[in-house]
Parts: structure tokens; C-alpha cells; sequence
């Protein structure tokens, strides 16, 4: 099963068979709700860097947990563009990218810079209405073949909600010939199963 979403009598996810995602598995470690949402809200929209250091401990203590095949050769965080970074002071998803390599005495501690840029700058997804979010799809992110090229990537993101994000980066790791792509986020939305059909139609235009 691709999307690890949980399932009940059947063995295998009826949204993964109809609505293919352009990753072997996407994983995530919490439901992005009550107390969970607030907690990554403080932290990225009130900028409190202690907060993403304790997250970013916690997921890659359970990274083991989620992927059974840890055989990645690289492990990127979604970029930000620097402008977003200026704003912030950090990226956690690149906090929780180094701890995840840390975690596993990866060989690829620093990954090759410009492996995977973001494209223009985007509005935050947050702020964006749901179609809109798709727009990133085609053009959000370019990776460059000659880092990428034959390697098995996971990909890191703080929240998964629509997938946009995460498949726009996905699409252009498969686009400069990435032999394999997973995903892990620190947590999703409970209604991403909802978003897998707009997805779908909107990655294959």
C-alpha cells in the first residue's frame, strides 16, 4: 500500500488502486488534528525553533517503524525558497531531514546541493484554497539528473494535506530519472483520502 492510510476488512486500499501516487509509500507519523495541528501551527507560523528540534527527534526515533525498506541513497527535504527561509530563520523540514540521516548513520549526512530547488515562490499552501494548491503540481519544483539520476530518494515535508507539495517534488525526482521515491511527513490530514481523486486528475492533464 502506497499511502499507509489504515485499512479495515480489505487487504489492500481502494484509493491507492484507483488513484496511483508517484511514490512506492508515503508515511506519516501523526493525524494532523487537535493538539497535533496546534503544536506544528506554533511552530511554523510563531517561529519557534525548539519546538521543530523536538519534533524532528521524535520522527526519525519512529522511521524505522514506518518504512520497512530503508534503502535510500538520498533523503532531501521539500525546499523552501530562501526568501521563506529569510522570514522564518529555519526550515524544518530540513531539521527533520538531517535528524532522520542522523538517526540512521546515513552516508549522504549533507546531500548535493540543487539536487531538488523549488521552482518560483509560491504563496504557503496553508493560505491557498484547495484547487489552488494543485496549480503547483506541473511546475512547483525542478531537480537536477545528475544528482539525482538512479538514486532511491525519501522525500521529508512537515504536513501532508492535498499532496501537492509532496508529488509536485515527486514528479520532478521522477522527471530527472530518481530510481525510487518515498515520502514521510510529520503529519496529514485526515481528509487527505478525500483530495486522492483531484490529485490524480490533476497530475495526469
Amino acid at each position: 500500500m502506497q499511502c499507509g492510510s489504515p485499512l479495515t476488512e480489505s487487504t489492500t486500499c481502494g484509493a491507492c488502486e484507483l488513484f496511483p501516487l508517484p511514490f512506492r509509500q508515503v508515511r506519516s507519523l501523526w493525524d494532523y488534528n487537535h493538539r497535533v495541528a496546534e503544536a506544528i501551527r506554533k511552530m511554523k507560523y510563531h517561529h519557534i525553533e525548539p519546538l521543530c528540534h523536538i519534533f524532528s527527534h521524535i520522527l526519525s526515533h519512529h522511521v524505522g517503524e514506518l518504512f520497512f525498506l530503508r534503502d535510500w541513497d538520498l533523503i532531501l527535504a521539500i525546499p523552501t525558497h530562501r526568501k521563506r527561509f529569510a522570514s522564518r530563520g529555519f526550515h524544518p523540514p530540513e531539521i527533520f531531514a538531517s535528524s532522520i540521516r542522523k538517526k540512521l548513520n546515513h552516508t549522504a549526512r549533507q546531500p548535493p546541493l540543487g539536487a531538488l530547488k523549488v521552482a518560483s515562490i509560491h504563496p504557503p499552501q496553508a493560505s491557498r484554497e484547495q484547487h489552488e494548491r494543485y496549480e503547483l503540481l506541473q511546475d512547483g519544483f525542478s531537480a537536477n539528473p545528475n544528482k539525482v539520476r538512479g538514486k532511491r530518494v525519501l522525500l521529508v515535508d512537515d504536513v501532508l494535506t492535498s499532496g501537492a507539495t509532496l508529488c509536485s517534488a515527486a514528479f520532478a525526482l521522477n522527471g530527472a530519472e530518481a530510481k525510487s521515491i518515498d515520502g514521510i511527513t510529520l503529519a496529514r490530514s485526515i481528509h487527505w483520502s478525500e483530495s486522492r481523486a483531484e490529485l490524480w486528475k490533476h497530475s495526469n492533464l
